[in-house]
């Protein structure tokens, strides 16, 4: 994989390179809407290039994810940048609700599925490379 740049921090979230997986950490508190999800998109564009990669996301200290970018994350463009996903979640109903929506959404283009272990997450991911 040829990347040229390590990590990269955006107005929501911090992004690196660690072990060939790239985690996103999503800040905390942060409200996401489309112009961050789209800023979030050139980041990685800038880190990774057009070749997809595993992607861990930790969501757990966002605050809420608009639906424009909730729909914009899911799409077939967004979804291109990624081998599989791994979704980190608290337990809260609503961020369960809202990662629930996204993989269903995603699932067509992408593997992807929630977890509340970043251990178990990487185990799965792990199984795609």
């Amino acid at each position: 994989m040829i990347k040229t740049i390590d990590n990269i921090e955006t107005s929501t979230a911090t992004m690196k390179f660690k072990n060939n997986i790239l985690y996103i950490v999503i800040k905390e508190d942060a409200d996401v809407d489309l112009l961050a999800v789209k800023e979030s998109v050139k980041a990685r564009r800038k880190m990774q290039g057009d070749e997809p990669v595993l992607v861990l996301v930790d969501s757990r200290k966002m605050w809420q994810l608009t639906k424009e970018a909730n729909y914009y994350s899911a799409s077939k463009e967004v979804a291109e940048l990624s081998k599989a996903m791994a979704l980190l979640t608290d337990s809260s109903l609503a961020m369960r609700m809202i990662t629930n929506f996204f993989i269903r959404m995603n699932r067509q283009y992408v593997p992807t599925k929630m977890f509340n272990s970043e251990g178990k997450a990487l185990e799965w991911l792990n199984t795609f490379e």
